[in-house]
């Protein structure tokens, strides 16, 4: 019997998918800025900014905003009134995090 040999080790690229590639600009010194952020095209959805590097999240599933709506309005309805629970908030010049959840007093 002859040898078995995966198409791989033929030299075929069965399977394997081709690697998405992002052409950004190199950074500032000093890093990207929410401004910067704000006018930079073709970035992937959701794309955040933290200490000024920017960091690309995976999509949500439809269980995981079904959670955070009911959980936003659990703690919401349990806050004091001078707190609001909010998403997707930009805190600083350096920073936009999409956290799930946020306390904003």
């Amino acid at each position: 019997m002859g040898a078995m040999t995966s198409a791989a080790a033929d030299g075929d690229d069965v399977g394997e998918q081709p690697e998405l590639r992002y052409d950004f600009p190199p950074p500032p010194v000093g890093g990207w800025t929410a401004d910067d952020l704000d006018r930079m095209p073709g970035l992937p959805p959701h794309t955040e900014l933290l200490d000024g590097g920017l960091f690309f999240r995976s999509p949500q599933t439809y269980f995981h905003m079904a959670t955070l709506r009911l959980l936003g309005g659990l703690l919401l309805a349990q806050a004091p009134s001078d707190v609001e629970i909010i998403r997707e908030m930009s805190i600083g010049k350096r920073d936009r995090p999409e956290p799930d959840l946020w306390r904003y007093v």
